[in-house]
């Protein structure tokens, strides 16, 4: 049973090591303004579930959203100068 024990904290410290990202919140979203660094956002929001590029010279930052298993927030990064220029959420209905 300690071995058991050893085991399961062992694993929720890889668990936790590993920026397993949370879903945010719509306020917390909110929080996250134009012209905040990519830094910032990160630091605000934590890590995002994916970063793709887009062909007009932004990324986003993609999150989970609290309470909307069907929703993702996307925050719009600037590649040129790394600023926060949007932030939207969209629905897989």
């Amino acid at each position: 049973m300690k071995n058991f024990a050893h085991i399961a904290a062992i694993s929720a410290a890889a668990l936790l090591a590993s920026g397993a990202q949370a879903a945010v919140s719509s306020e917390q979203l909110n929080a996250a303004s134009a012209g905040m660094s990519e830094q910032q956002v990160i630091a605000l929001l934590g890590k995002p579930s994916a970063s793709p590029r887009w062909a007009n010279g932004t990324h986003s930052l993609v999150y989970d959203l609290k309470n909307d298993s069907q929703a993702k927030a996307y925050v719009d990064i600037n590649d040129a100068s790394g600023k926060l220029v949007s932030r939207s959420i969209l629905r897989n209905d």
